[in-house]
């Protein structure tokens, strides 16, 4: 679990409040789903909140739903095509797998900007990063 003891804080001094839901290995995008995306755009839908002048402290600010396709493009980055407003950076885009007749929500990454055509931190990049900074450290002593 990461800490974040400190963002809250920072929330508290600015008058708001937030909170986080982890994604679950269940929903998780494995490395070879996330490579599995290729440049035919496939549906795909991104969360973030909606955006609006300040209110009252504490006031909520309403989870929104974008749809939209995803793709990688050329250079090998997963997209998502189309316009997204502020409120969506940093938020998670789900994409389609079918299943049989089922269809099956998957997060692919989180969504690097909002903007136009907004590139994705896919979970297979997040994934590497974290491995890289909670790899076993040597240990100092051996067994013989």
């Amino acid at each position: 679990m990461t800490r974040t003891a400190f963002l809250h804080e920072h929330a508290a001094k600015k008058g708001w409040s937030w909170a986080h839901t982890q994604i679950t290995e269940g929903v998780a995008a494995k490395a070879e789903q996330v490579r599995a995306v290729g440049a035919q755009p496939c549906p795909a839908y991104a969360l973030g909140h909606v955006v609006r002048e300040l209110g009252a402290p504490g006031e909520a600010r309403p989870l929104a739903i974008a749809t939209s396709t995803v793709a990688r493009d050329p250079d090998g980055v997963v997209r998502r095509r189309g316009s997204l407003r502020d409120g969506f950076a940093g938020g998670p885009v789900l994409g389609t797998e079918r299943n049989g007749r089922k269809f099956v929500l998957r997060c692919l990454g989180l969504l690097a900007s909002a903007g136009r055509n907004p590139d994705l931190v896919t979970l297979d990049a997040i994934r590497s990063l974290i491995e890289g900074l909670v790899r076993p450290k040597r240990r100092f002593f051996r067994r013989r």
